[in-house]
């Protein structure tokens, strides 16, 4: 998925699209993991602007701020100079308050990325482990993650990715179930996990 395919998914949940468009973007989600998820982002994201904008403290603080504004002018004696907000200076109030109380909700985990393993690969040989831990260092990549830690039934194991330096490649630490582990990561390389004595 590239930046045009995220361009045509929001216009697509947008209602934006031609009908060969959302064809194509119909067709992405349904076979690509990384445009469902992203699809799937974007639309709780918009549901919870949704909800904060038709939230009945949005709707009285619109048609409150003027009274509120008035009153406070009046108790400080400030008659030389009075304070009128007009609807845009309201909606920049309402703007600001909705990056307080969304913002947040958007970064509560942002010390760590999650990656949850499906419970059908709850066992795992560490050949499929490998490939689960390589699948997850190459979406730290793509979303720029330092820290992540995967899930499943059985086990969580936390991963840290530093920058090599001058290289393609990456220190990995991962730890699981009391022991450590660090490995380099190679993109570009084949195979691209490799093992380093501790």
């Amino acid at each position: 998925m590239n930046e045009n395919d995220k361009i045509l998914i929001n216009a697509y949940l947008d209602g934006e699209t031609s009908e060969a468009d959302s064809k194509y973007v119909e067709s992405l989600i349904e076979s690509s993991n990384q445009a469902n998820e992203y699809a799937n982002k974007i639309k709780r994201a918009n549901n919870e602007i949704n909800a904060f904008f038709n939230s009945s403290d949005v709707k009285y603080v619109e048609s409150h701020t003027d009274q509120f504004i008035e009153l406070k002018t009046k108790e400080k004696n400030i008659s030389f100079f009075k304070i009128k907000f007009n609807y845009i200076y309201s909606s920049v109030f309402a703007l600001s308050l909705l990056g307080i109380f969304i913002y947040p909700s958007f970064y509560k985990n942002n010390e760590f990325a999650t990656y949850t393993v499906p419970k059908t690969r709850s066992v795992l040989s560490e050949i499929d482990n490998t490939k689960i831990v390589e699948r997850a260092l190459y979406k730290m990549i793509e979303e720029n993650q330092t820290k992540a830690k995967i899930i499943s039934d059985d086990y969580e194991q936390f991963i840290i990715m530093e920058s090599e330096n001058s290289t393609d490649c990456y220190l990995v630490t991962i730890k699981a179930n009391k022991t450590e582990d660090k490995s380099l990561f190679c993109p570009k390389k084949t195979p691209a996990l490799t093992k380093v004595e501790n």
